[in-house]
């Protein structure tokens, strides 16, 4: 598998504001999988500048697991015997390795705000209606078409869920057996 090959779903229909020119009417061109983000490519017709902005479902899905990878390391220290002041250097190190990423595309993203969609002629012809065959990458289409903060909370409800499962089962089995 290439490192990044054509996404058969459909260009991203909505509109943004060229952050060079100022005009409302960048178009997505390209729309690329790669193994773990979906990229859009924009470009403006006006002035001709272009940019790849990543999706924001996954954005939020990386920014939730950085915080919560973030939260168990300094819960595990914490617990153990107390921060000291390295601990807590190496935590805040630790997170802004895991959210640097995310915060950089959300940044990227303000700079390029949304206004409006396509028209229905405007709109370019859909890709292959197949879906991809790889999980990951059928995944990565869902987590696209959520948005920031669905997947930013799921993420967070989800964990949240497999913990209380797992408490459920662990005190049936402590309680019954």
């Amino acid at each position: 598998m290439s490192e990044k090959e054509t996404s058969p779903l459909p260009p991203d229909p909505r509109l943004r504001r060229c952050h060079a020119c100022g005009q409302p009417n960048m178009a997505t061109t390209t729309r690329q999988m790669s193994r773990f983000n979906t990229d859009n490519t924009y470009k403006c017709p006006d002035c001709g500048h272009e940019v790849t902005l990543a999706s924001q479902g996954a954005s939020g899905f990386y920014l939730a697991m950085g915080l919560i990878v973030v939260g168990v390391l300094a819960l595990i220290m914490g617990i153990s015997h107390g921060f000291s002041t390295g601990e807590k250097i190496f935590t805040g190190i630790v997170l802004m390795v895991f959210t640097f990423v995310p915060v950089l595309e959300i940044i990227q993203r303000l700079h390029y705000p949304v206004t409006g969609t396509r028209k229905d002629g405007d709109q370019p012809p859909a890709a292959a209606s197949v879906r991809p065959k790889d999980p990951l990458q059928r995944s990565l289409a869902l987590l696209n078409a959520f948005g920031f903060f669905k997947a930013f909370f799921g993420v967070i409800a989800f964990i949240i869920l497999w913990l209380l499962f797992w408490s459920v089962i662990g005190f049936i089995n402590f309680t019954f057996f």
